[in-house]
C-alpha cells in the first residue's frame, strides 16, 4: 500500500509544483497509473493475437465414423483392418482421433502413439508427434503428481494426430491394427486415412465396416494380434458409435496445414558440382508469394545434419530440451558419463553369506568399485570423437537434432580429482566415420515468410571427422502454402526451379555461388524412403521479441492518445458548464480512470483465464483466430458495465447477506457442495492407499483394531480417522458408501466452517460465500472429500484449529476457544500424523499474535497442552512399533515423515502454482493485493498469511516428501486470502476513481471484482467436473478383480502385482501371490521361511523362474497387471525395467482375458498345452 502511495505522490509531484492542486494531481497520477496498466495489458492480449509462434488452428473435416467394440461398453478396444495393395506405395497417411489413448501399428510396426495420462499432466502429454504439440513447455509444476482431479479426460479428439505411414505398407497382405484405452466407455476412434501406389490407385482407410473389433484379442501362440498373419476369423465387425448416438462428436481442429504429411514429397535431388568431402555446402532457393499465407511448410530431405534459414533468419523451434534446429555443428561440448547420485560400494559375497558359486569373485578377490566410471576417457573424448554418434538415439533412424548439446566435462571434473586407471581405448577405422544418415523432416514457416521473394536456405554442414562422408551431400526439399482464399503455392528443388549453391571450406572462406546439379528425382519405385517427421512450428525469436516491443509500444501510445482526446472533451464540456478550471480537470480525470476500470478487469480476466488454461485442451479455444478479436471488442464495449442500473444491482448485491435471500443462496452452495462430493460415489475405482484404509477400517468394525491378514499386522496410523470411519461400517455395513460418506461429510463441514471463518473473523459474507464456492468447485477438493483416506478430516479439524486459534487468540483471551485449539490440533494430528508440524505454528502465533489472559489461564493452556501432547507422542510411538510390520530391508518406496530435509526447493510453490497452473490466477491477485492485505487486512488476515506461508514453509522443509497432499489443508486459507485480496483490491480502485457526488462506490466494486472473480471459477473448469462422473479416473482395479472373481474355479490362484494384492483381498476374495519385480523390502515380511505380502499375506514371486513355478503349480493362474507400474503400455516392452522379461512370459503363454483401465487380466491355462520360455527367444 505505502509503495502505491508512493507512485502516486511521485507522478503527482510534477504537477503540484507547477501549483497544481493535490487532489487533481493524485487524479492525474492515478490516471496515469490505470494506463500504463492497460497498456501493459493491452500489448499482452495483441501479443497474444499477433505476435505468439503459436500453431496455425482451424477446423479440421475427418471422413470416417466414430467405432467401437460390439456388446457391452468397455474402457479398451483393439480393432483391425486388412488391406490389400495390387503394387508399391507412393505415399500412405493417417488422421487419428481418440477417445483418448490410443497406439496404430501397420504390419506389427508401432507408427504413433498418445498414451493416456493423469489429466493434470498438460494436454498431449504421451503423444509420440512432438512436432504436433501446441504447448512444447514444460509444465510449470511437474514434482508429484497428486493422485487426481475431479475431472474428465483431455479431449484428446480436439487435436487428431497426423501420422506419415508409408514406409510400412508393402505389396500385398498389409493389415492396420489400433489398440484404444479410455476412461470412459466405451473406447471410440475415428481415423482418416489413404493410402497412394504408385500405379495412381487410391484405397481409403477411413473407419468403416470394413474395420473389426474386440475388447481383448484372442491368443493365438503362433502370431501377434498385430500381424498380418493372425487369424481373426473370430473377431466381430465394428459398430458404428456415430449411428448409434455414442460418439463424442465431430469437432475436430489442426494445428498445421496437414499436407505436410498426407501430400507425396516432389522434391529432386540436387548436388553441389565442387564440394569436397570436408566443406559445408549452402544450396538456396527463391520462392515468390502473392500475399501473407494462412499457414506455409517445407520438407527438407538431405544426407547430413542441417541448418534451415528463412529470409536469412535462423529457425528455431519451441520445442523441449534443445531449441536448436538439427545442427551437429553446435555441440557445446562432448557427451559425459553419468554421474552416481553416490559411489558405489563393492560388496563381497563372501562376506555378505551369499550362497551362489557364480556371485563369488574371480581371481582376484577385489575389484575397483570406480572402474566403471569412465571419467579420463570421457575427458579424452575430444580427440577421440570422431563420429556424429549421438550419446542418446532414438527410433527416428538416427535423425539429426535428436541429440542434446551439454556442458564441458571439465566443469564436472576437478583438478584435484585422482583419475583412476582405465583400460587401454581401441577403435576401428569403420567407427571413425561419421555415419549420420539425415532424414526427411518437415518445418511450418508461417510466422517467417511475407508476402513476395522469400530466400529459403540450407547449409550442410562438415563432418566431425577428417576423413568425412563415404557419400556426396545432397539436398530435396519442396513445401506449400495456403492463402486465405483457398488459394495455394508450391515449391520444390526440381525441374522449373533454381537451386544455387555453394561451398564453405574448414577455414569459413566461400567458393563462387553456383547453379546445383540435379540428380535425379527423390522418390523412385523400390528405393526406401524415411518417414516425414514434423518437426514444429519454425520461428525467429528476435523478430517475436521485436513484434511484442512493437505491441508494447503501440498500445501504450495508443492508450494514452485516446485517453488524452477523451481527458480534454471531457474537461471542455465541464468547463461550460462553469467549472473551475483545476476541478474540471479533477473530474474529468476521476471519470476517466472510473471508464478505464471494466475494460481493465474483462483484459485481466481474459488473461487469467488463458494463463491457467495453457496446460489444458481448452488451450485451443485461446488459438482460434476469431477469439482475442472478440475479446478485444467485449473490451471496447465494457465501459456499458458501469451504467446506472447496473451499477444499482452491484450495490443491492453488497447489502444481500443483510436480506432474507441470503440463507437460501448459502444453502444452495452448501448442496451444491454435498452433491458434488457424493454423487456416483460407489463409481469410482478404490486408490492404492485406499485399499489399505479400508482393510483397517473392516478390521476395526470386526474385531476392534486395524488388523490385517498376516498375523501381527496391524495398521495404526491416524486412528481418529480409521476408528470413526469403522464405527460408520460397524452401523451400517462393509459398503463402499458406509466407509466415503464420513470424508464427504468432512468436505461440506470444510466448506461451512470456510464461510463462518469470513463472517466471524473477518465480518465479510461475500467473501465467505465466494471462497465458499471455489472449494465448492475445486477438482482436487472434490475428488479427495469421497476418498477412504484422512486428508479431507486432516483439512476440516485444522482449519478448525486456525480458527479457533483466531477467537481465542486475537479477539479476545478466551479461554474457552484456547482449550478448543488444543482440541482440534490434537484431532488434526491424530487423523493425519504429519500434522503435528503445526505445534510450531501454533507456537509461534502464540507468541506473535497472542494476548495475556493472565498466569492461571496460561498455566491451565499448558497443561492441557502438555496432555495433549503427551498422546501425541503416544500416538507415535504406536505408529513406529506396531503399524505394519519391522521392515525387512531397505526399498525406494519412502512414506512421508517428519524429517528435516531441503530436497525440492520448488515444491514450495506448489501451493500457489498448482498442477494444471489451477491456482496461478488467485496466486497473480494475492501477490497484486499483498500491500493492501498487509496493510487493511488487520490481524486476521495476517494470521491467516501467517498460517499459510508458515504451513508451506514447514510442510516442505519438515516433511520428507513431496506432493501436494500434504499441503491440501491450506487450501482453504489460500482461497480465503485470494478472494479476501481480490476485495479489497476492488474496493481501493473504486474509491481510488470515486467521483463527485457519488455515494457508495460498492457498485463499482463489484462491477470490477465479478469478471476477475469469474476467471477464477473458469480456471476451474467446472465443465470437465460434470462429465468426471462417467469416466473412472483412478486406475479401475475394481473392474479388473471383480472380473476374476467371477470367472474363478476351484484349483485356481490369483497374483496381483504390487502394491495390489490388498486390492485382490478385498475385491476378489482372496490373493495368492504378489508379484513384484523388484522385489520392494517395505511391502513384504517373512513368515515360517516364506516372503509374503505384509497386507494380504501372497506369496511373494520376485523373479521369473518363481513365476514359471506358479504356473507350473495351478492349472489355470490369474495374473493381474497394473501396466502403470509394469511402465510398458504399448506394444514396445520397454527393457530398461526390471520386469520387462515377466511382460514378455505373459504376453506369450498367457491369454489377456480383460482390459480394464490401465489394468490387464492375463491368463494362464495348461489345459492349452502351450509354453514357450523365455530363454528360447
Amino acid at each position: 500500500m505505502r509503495v502505491t502511495r508512493r507512485i502516486r505522490w511521485l507522478l503527482a509531484r510534477p504537477l503540484q509544483a507547477g501549483r497544481v492542486p493535490s487532489r487533481a494531481g493524485k487524479s492525474l497520477a492515478t490516471l496515469a497509473c490505470l494506463l500504463l496498466l492497460l497498456g501493459v495489458l493491452l500489448s499482452l492480449a495483441l501479443g497474444h493475437w499477433r505476435s505468439t509462434p503459436g500453431p496455425f488452428i482451424q477446423r479440421m473435416t475427418m471422413n470416417g465414423h466414430w467405432l467401437r467394440v460390439p456388446g457391452p461398453a468397455t474402457h479398451a478396444a483393439y480393432f483391425r483392418r486388412h488391406v490389400r495393395l495390387s503394387g508399391p506405395v507412393k505415399h500412405a497417411w493417417v488422421v487419428v482421433a481418440p477417445r483418448e489413448g490410443f497406439e496404430i501399428c501397420v504390419n506389427r510396426n508401432p507408427c504413433g502413439r498418445w498414451y493416456l495420462w493423469r489429466p493434470t499432466r498438460p494436454f498431449q502429454t504421451g503423444l509420440s508427434e512432438g512436432g504436433q504439440l501446441l504447448n512444447a513447455s514444460p509444465p510449470t509444476l511437474a514434482l508429484n503428481f497428486p493422485r487426481e482431479y475431479q475431472w474428465s479426460s483431455h479431449r484428446n479428439d480436439w487435436m487428431p494426430v497426423v501420422l506419415d505411414v508409408t514406409q510400412h505398407f508393402r505389396p500385398g497382405r498389409n493389415v492396420v491394427t489400433l489398440e484404444l484405452e479410455s476412461r470412459s466407455a466405451p473406447a471410440m476412434v475415428k481415423l482418416d486415412g489413404e493410402i497412394l501406389l504408385w500405379s495412381g490407385e487410391r484405397i481409403r482407410l477411413d473407419t468403416d465396416s470394413e474395420w473389426l473389433a474386440e475388447p481383448v484379442p484372442p491368443f493365438d501362440i503362433r502370431h501377434d494380434w498385430t500381424e498380418p498373419d493372425y487369424s481373426d476369423s473370430s473377431w466381430r465387425p465394428a459398430v458404428d458409435a456415430t449411428l448409434s448416438g455414442e460418439s463424442p462428436g465431430d469437432l475436430h481442429f489442426q494445428s498445421f496445414d496437414r499436407r505436410l504429411l498426407t501430400t507425396p514429397f516432389e522434391g529432386s535431388w540436387v548436388r553441389s558440382p565442387e564440394a569436397r568431402p570436408s566443406d559445408a555446402v549452402w544450396y538456396e532457393i527463391d520462392w515468390d508469394l502473392r500475399g501473407a499465407p494462412d499457414d506455409a511448410w517445407i520438407r527438407v530431405a538431405t544426407n547430413r545434419t542441417f541448418d534451415l534459414f528463412v529470409n536469412d533468419r535462423r529457425v528455431m523451434l519451441p520445442l523441449l530440451g534443445n531449441p536448436d534446429l538439427d545442427s551437429g555443428d553446435w555441440l557445446l561440448g562432448t557427451p559425459r558419463a553419468a554421474d552416481l547420485p553416490a559411489a558405489p560400494e563393492l560388496l563381497d559375497p563372501d562376506e555378505v553369506g551369499s550362497l551362489f558359486v557364480g556371485d563369488r569373485f574371480e581371481s582376484p578377490r577385489h575389484g575397483d568399485p570406480s572402474s566403471s566410471v569412465y571419467k579420463d576417457r570421457w575427458a579424452k573424448e575430444k580427440q577421440w570423437n570422431k563420429t556424429r554418434d549421438k550419446p542418446w538415439a532414438t527410433h527416428r533412424s538416427d535423425l539429426p537434432g535428436t541429440y542434446d548439446p551439454i556442458k564441458e566435462e571439465g566443469q564436472d571434473v576437478m583438478e584435484h580429482e585422482p583419475v583412476p586407471p582405465q583400460p587401454e581405448y581401441h577403435e576401428p577405422k569403420a567407427l571413425g566415420r561419421d555415419r549420420a544418415i539425415g532424414g526427411l523432416l518437415g518445418y511450418n514457416i508461417r510466422s517467417m515468410v511475407h508476402p513476395g521473394r522469400n530466400r529459403i536456405a540450407v547449409r550442410l554442414v562438415p563432418p566431425l571427422s577428417p576423413d568425412g562422408y563415404s557419400w556426396a551431400p545432397q539436398l530435396a526439399l519442396d513445401g506449400g502454402a495456403i492463402f486465405r482464399d483457398g488459394a495455394t503455392a508450391s515449391i520444390a528443388s526440381g525441374p522449373g526451379s533454381c537451386v544455387l549453391c555453394r561451398t564453405q571450406g574448414p577455414s569459413g572462406e566461400f567458393s563462387a555461388t553456383v547453379p546445383a546439379e540435379r540428380s535425379g528425382p527423390a522418390r523412385v519405385i523400390g528405393n526406401r524412403w524415411p518417414t516425414t517427421v514434423y518437426r514444429g512450428i519454425a520461428h525467429d525469436p528476435s523478430l517475436i521479441l521485436r513484434q511484442k516491443l512493437g505491441w508494447v509500444v503501440a498500445s501504450l501510445l495508443g492508450s494514452a492518445l485516446v485517453a488524452g482526446v477523451m481527458l480534454g472533451l471531457e474537461w471542455r464540456r465541464l468547463r461550460r458548464e462553469g467549472q473551475e478550471p483545476w476541478a474540471a480537470l479533477d473530474q474529468a480525470a476521476r471519470g476517466l480512470s472510473r471508464f478505464l476500470l471494466p475494460p481493465l478487469a474483462i483484459l485481466f480476466a481474459a488473461l487469467l483465464t488463458e494463463a491457467s488454461w495453457a496446460e489444458r485442451h481448452e488451450a485451443i479455444l485461446f488459438r482460434l483466430p476469431r477469439v482475442w478479436p472478440f475479446i478485444l471488442l467485449g473490451t471496447a464495449a465494457s465501459p456499458a458495465l458501469l451504467c446506472a442500473p447496473i451499477r444499482a444491482a452491484g450495490a443491492r448485491l453488497a447489502r444481500l447477506p443483510g436480506t432474507r435471500a441470503w440463507a437460501p443462496l448459502l444453502g444452495t452452495v452448501l448442496v451444491l457442495c454435498g452433491v458434488l462430493r457424493i454423487y456416483k460415489l460407489d463409481f469410482q475405482p478404490l486408490d492404492d492407499d485406499e485399499y489399505a484404509s479400508c482393510q483397517a477400517v473392516l478390521g476395526i468394525a470386526e474385531v476392534g483394531a486395524p488388523k490385517f491378514v498376516p498375523e501381527g499386522v496391524y495398521y495404526t496410523r491416524s486412528p481418529a480417522y480409521h476408528y470413526l470411519v469403522g464405527a460408520s461400517v460397524w452401523a451400517f455395513g462393509g459398503n463402499i458408501w458406509a466407509m466415503r460418506l464420513p470424508c464427504a461429510a468432512f468436505g461440506v463441514a470444510t466448506a461451512l466452517l470456510v464461510y463462518r471463518m469470513a463472517v466471524r473473523l473477518l465480518h465479510r459474507p461475500w467473501i465467505g460465500l465466494g471462497a465458499t464456492l471455489l472449494f465448492t468447485l475445486h477438482p482436487f477438493a472434490i475428488f479427495s472429500a469421497h476418498l477412504v483416506r484422512f486428508y479431507q478430516q486432516q483439512q476440516f479439524f485444522a482449519l478448525l484449529a486456525v480458527y479457533w486459534f483466531c477467537e481465542g487468540f486475537l479477539w479476545s483471551p478466551s479461554q474457552r476457544y484456547r482449550y478448543l485449539t488444543v482440541v482440534a490440533f490434537f484431532l488434526a494430528v491424530i487423523s493425519q500424523e504429519i500434522t503435528a508440524i503445526m505445534a510450531f505454528q501454533l507456537l509461534l502465533g502464540l507468541l506473535w499474535f497472542g494476548r495475556d489472559a493472565g498466569w492461571r489461564c496460561n498455566i491451565k493452556l499448558g497443561i492441557a497442552g502438555a496432555i495433549a501432547v503427551g498422546f501425541i507422542v503416544l500416538d507415535l510411538l504406536v505408529f513406529q512399533t506396531r503399524c505394519l510390520t519391522r521392515v525387512e530391508g531397505v526399498s525406494p518406496n519412502v512414506e512421508a515423515a517428519i524429517k528435516p530435509h531441503f530436497w525440492d526447493p520448488y515444491n514450495l510453490v506448489s501451493l500457489f502454482l498448482g498442477y494444471s497452473r489451477l491456482h496461478v490466477g488467485p496466486s497473480l491477485v494475492m501477490v497484486i493485493a499483498l500491500p493492501l492485505l498487509v496493510v487493511r487486512g488487520g490481524r486476521v488476515v495476517w494470521a491467516l498469511l501467517f498460517f499459510m506461508l508458515t504451513g508451506t514453509l514447514l510442510t516442505n522443509l519438515m516433511i520428507s516428501h513431496v506432493s501436494l497432499r500434504y499441503q491440501y489443508w491450506m487450501i482453504t486459507i489460500w482461497l480465503l486470502v485470494s478472494v479476501c485480496g481480490l476485495a479489497l483490491l476492488a474496493e481501493r480502485i473504486a474509491a481510488w476513481t470515486r467521483v463527485r457526488g457519488e455515494a457508495d462506490p460498492a457498485g463499482v466494486a463489484a462491477v470490477l471484482a465479478s469478471p476477475i472473480f469469474v476467471a477464477f471459477l473458469l480456471a476451474w473448469s467446472p465443465w470437465r467436473i460434470v462429465d468426471s462422473y462417467d469416466c473412472k479416473i483412478l486406475n479401475d482395479s475394481t473392474g479388473a478383480f471383480r472380473f476374476v472373481r467371477g470367472q474363478l474355479r476351484p484349483g485356481d490362484a490369483i497374483a496381483a502385482n504390487e502394491p495390489h494384492p490388498h486390492a485382490a483381498y478385498l475385491e476378489a476374495g482372496r490373493v495368492d501371490y504378489d508379484l513384484t519385480v523388484p522385489l520392494l523390502q517395505d511391502f513384504v515380511m517373512l513368515s515360517k521361511g516364506r516372503l509374503i505380502d505384509r497386507n494380504g499375506g501372497a506369496e511373494v514371486i520376485a523373479s521369473l523362474d518363481d513365476l514359471i513355478e506358479a504356473c507350473r503349480r495351478h492349472d489355470r493362474l490369474w495374473v493381474v497387471v497394473n501396466r502403470e507400474k509394469f511402465r510398458t503400455r504399448g506394444k514396445n516392452i520397454r527393457w530398461e525395467y526390471p520386469a520387462a522379461r515377466i511382460e514378455l512370459f505373459l504376453r506369450k503363454n498367457c491369454q489377456i482375458a480383460f482390459r480394464s483401465y490401465l489394468w490387464t487380466v492375463y491368463v494362464w491355462d495348461a489345459s492349452r498345452g502351450q509354453y514357450e520360455n523365455f530363454r528360447e527367444h
